[in-house]
């Protein structure tokens, strides 16, 4: 018999690994439609169905999601990501980062 705080923890763990996964497939996607501010400024987190773009500047969290929403959801509809069902742009710097698979398509 397990302890129901240890069941809770691992499937927490899991939830937050399938969510890593999703997100590290999504930057790759993402990585060669973007320009270099974007991936300098944004990164990937994907919680349930919305893919959450974290802006490291409060500042420009505005203007990435006027320039930038459309587009994603563009790419993302045509690359088959159906699991991702919205697209949120919010301050933040967790996630992932573009940069490092910059040039590489899923």
């Amino acid at each position: 018999m397990q302890r129901v705080g240890t069941s809770v923890g691992q499937l927490v763990e899991e939830a937050i690994g399938r969510g890593a996964d999703a997100a590290r497939e999504i930057a790759t996607v993402l990585a060669g439609c973007v320009d270099e501010e974007f991936q300098r400024h944004c990164r990937v987190v994907v919680r349930g169905r919305t893919l959450v773009i974290n802006v490291d500047a409060p500042t420009l969290v505005y203007p990435m999601r006027m320039q930038w929403l459309s587009k994603l959801c563009e790419v993302l509809s045509s690359s088959n990501r159906r699991a991702v069902v919205r697209v949120v742009f919010e301050y933040g710097t967790a996630g992932i980062g573009l940069s490092k698979f910059e040039g590489r398509q899923a």
